[in-house]
């Protein structure tokens, strides 16, 4: 009988654990279909053999290498975050969370990983590929468009696959340390939602949100000016992130934790976590009737394979 890990969770346990009922129960809210169902905190979040490869088997010498290794990394992570969460909700007024330097960078390092290790970082590696293919055929086509056009690409261009692709990113620990540092050394603050509700958590649970706006960068990069970044911890509790430069004035909150002033900042950040997601919202309860009104303005993010990657011209050339 084969022990191998079948399914393999984007989003761990231990933190669907902290949206989840006394029976490890949570509601999933598919935007595709508008449709929401019960499931086990073993059965979301995750999906068969997602992280296996032969060819990463081949290269590290064991199978499902980076299953095991982010289960090693996941105790040590629900650990610190746990002892985190009670002194969060110790009191229910402002609180300094005495973050020590160690917890920080644990935290710091879950997010790194938890922002690379989802589905929707795989189709926007789908869709890269493909971008790049479209601008390289522009590029070798004599009217500049995007014809069938053989182009003189190496075969390791043409042979690149999303998902290999996706754990050799997630391999790259020089790219991790960066993630995690950048993370660190944002303004944090953790924010309960008091007697307002719940935070919904999703398949992609860091989301963003520019401050800056204008120009031809995106300004939603993870060390841009002005950018805000909320990840949920827990169904009462949300961490934000904000850049030091842009919220200069919001450093005396930096490690603090405090309630929601009002309703109206709690569906801010669900809102903000419906529009990140990739397809699936999860919650304690079965009202999603929020993110109903937020797909309703905004159709486009029930689409799981919606276009996250544009390429100059692409709009031209679609005509």
């Amino acid at each position: 009988m084969s022990n191998k890990v079948k399914k393999q969770h984007f989003v761990p346990q231990f933190l669907l654990r902290n949206f989840a009922d006394g029976n490890e129960k949570l509601w999933i809210y598919d935007k595709s279909t508008g449709r929401s169902f019960p499931n086990g905190v073993s059965n979301i979040g995750c999906d068969g053999y997602f992280y296996d490869s032969p060819e990463v088997a081949q290269v590290t010498g064991e199978a499902q290498f980076v299953e095991k290794a982010l289960s090693k990394a996941e105790c040590r992570w629900s650990t610190t975050l746990a002892e985190v969460l009670k002194r969060v909700r110790s009191k229910s007024e402002v609180v300094d969370v005495g973050l020590s330097d160690e917890e920080r960078s644990c935290i710091s390092q879950m997010i790194a990983l938890q922002m690379i290790r989802t589905p929707l970082v795989r189709e926007v590696n789908d869709q890269m590929r493909d971008a790049m293919g479209r601008a390289l055929r522009r590029s070798f086509s004599p009217s500049g468009r995007d014809d069938n056009v053989e182009i003189p690409v190496s075969k390791e261009l043409a042979d690149i696959d999303a998902k290999n692709f996706h754990i050799v990113s997630m391999l790259n620990d020089e790219s991790i340390a960066k993630y995690q540092s950048i993370f660190y050394g944002h303004i944090w603050n953790f924010l309960r939602a008091g007697q307002h509700g719940s935070f919904y958590t999703s398949d992609h649970p860091l989301s963003r949100r520019a401050h800056v706006k204008g120009g031809w960068m995106s300004h939603s990069g993870i060390a841009s000016k002005g950018i805000e970044i909320s990840f949920p911890l827990a169904e009462d509790v949300t961490l934000l992130m904000y850049d030091r430069e842009y919220f200069a004035k919001m450093k005396f909150m930096d490690g603090k934790a405090n309630d929601a002033l009002a309703p109206e900042t709690l569906l801010f950040y669900n809102s903000m976590q419906v529009q990140g997601s990739h397809r699936f919202l999860y919650s304690r309860h079965d009202d999603f009737s929020h993110a109903e009104l937020v797909l309703k303005e905004e159709p486009r993010f029930k689409d799981p394979n919606r276009k996250m990657v544009v390429v100059t011209g692409d709009e031209e050339y679609s005509k």
